[in-house]
């Protein structure tokens, strides 16, 4: 009678054990879920903040992406990451040089940038496109 008992509490603390081992399994692999949708949810912000700079919309205006290269490479500090800016023409498709159709970890997103209304260079907007991929 007593060793049933203490088979009984054997049993008992291995299934605790599967259950605490398990529930931290799931909090594991749903954090690295979170990671990933985060990478495409800073797009936006980044090109907001292109847009609200000042230098680095007329820099963008005349076709110059270097301001815009440097206040990502700032922004985006992970070496994990890598990232491509494009400045197209508004009605062209910009289409990343480096992103194959293999790569299933890409993000990109898009704007249009153009001069505001004390600026005298005239009407020609410019669409930038960031791409963000996960380098590897």
């Amino acid at each position: 009678m007593v060793n049933k008992r203490g088979l009984l509490r054997i049993i008992e603390v291995m299934i605790a054990s599967l259950i605490i081992i398990s529930s931290v399994l799931i909090v594991v692999t749903n954090r690295d879920i979170g990671k990933r949708e985060n990478l495409c949810s800073e797009i936006p912000n980044l090109l907001e903040e292109l847009g609200k700079n000042r230098d680095i919309r007329e820099q963008i205006l005349t076709d110059d992406a270097s301001g815009a290269n440097s206040f990502l490479r700032e922004r985006i500090n992970n070496p994990a990451y890598l990232f491509e800016f494009k400045i197209c023409e508004v009605d062209d498709i910009c289409t990343s040089n480096q992103v194959t159709a293999q790569d299933s970890n890409v993000c990109a997103g898009e704007r249009i940038i153009s001069a505001n209304a004390q600026q005298q260079s005239g009407f020609n907007p410019k669409k930038v496109k960031l791409f963000l991929f996960k380098y590897g």
